[in-house]
C-alpha cells in the first residue's frame, strides 16, 4: 500500500490550499474504498502487484486534483457570446484572406527560388497582427470593464 501512500503524496501538491488536508482525507478515503471494493471482487487481498496496477489505473495526480480548484473563467459567461462574434467576424474578415494571400505569395516567391528575409516576412504579417492584437485588447478590456461592473454592483436578495 506504500504505493497508494505515494500517489497521495504526489498529487497533495497540485491541490489548493485553503482546504487541502480536508481534501486529501476525502480522496485518501475514496481511494482506500475503492481498493477494497476491487478486492472483494477479487475475493482476494491486493497483492503489490494489484495495488501497482491500481495506482497505475488511476488519472495524473494533476487531472485528479482539478475537480478540486475553483471555477475560472477568462472571458465572463456575459461577454463570452460577444467575444465568439467578434472572433467569426475577424477571422472570416481579416485572418483567412489576409493569411491565404501571404501564404500564396510566399509559396510563389519560394518556387522562384527567392529568400525571403526575416524584416519582409514581419512587414508582410503586419496586417494579420494589428487585428490580432486589436481584438485580444479590446476584449480583455471588456472583461475587466465588465468584472469590475459586477463587483461594484450591490447584492440584494429582493427580487
Amino acid at each position: 500500500m506504500h504505493r497508494l501512500d505515494s500517489y497521495i503524496n504526489a498529487l497533495e501538491p497540485w491541490l489548493p490550499g485553503s482546504q487541502r488536508e480536508e481534501e486529501i482525507l476525502e480522496i485518501q478515503g475514496n481511494l482506500w474504498s475503492r481498493l477494497e471494493c476491487e478486492e472483494k471482487a477479487a475475493n482476494t487481498q491486493m497483492d503489490d502487484a494489484g495495488c501497482k496496477a491500481f495506482v497505475e489505473s488511476l488519472p495524473h495526480p494533476l487531472m485528479a486534483a482539478y475537480p478540486y480548484w475553483p471555477q475560472q473563467n477568462l472571458i465572463d459567461p456575459i461577454l463570452l457570446p460577444v467575444a465568439a462574434r467578434l472572433i467569426n467576424i475577424t477571422s472570416r474578415r481579416y485572418f483567412l484572406p489576409i493569411s491565404a494571400v501571404w501564404a500564396l505569395c510566399l509559396i510563389i516567391a519560394l518556387w522562384c527560388g527567392l529568400s525571403p528575409s526575416a524584416g519582409d516576412i514581419l512587414a508582410a504579417t503586419r496586417p494579420i497582427l494589428v487585428p490580432a492584437i486589436l481584438l485580444v485588447a479590446s476584449l480583455a478590456l471588456a472583461n475587466t470593464l465588465l468584472v469590475i461592473f459586477h463587483r461594484s454592483q450591490p447584492i440584494s436578495n429582493s427580487i
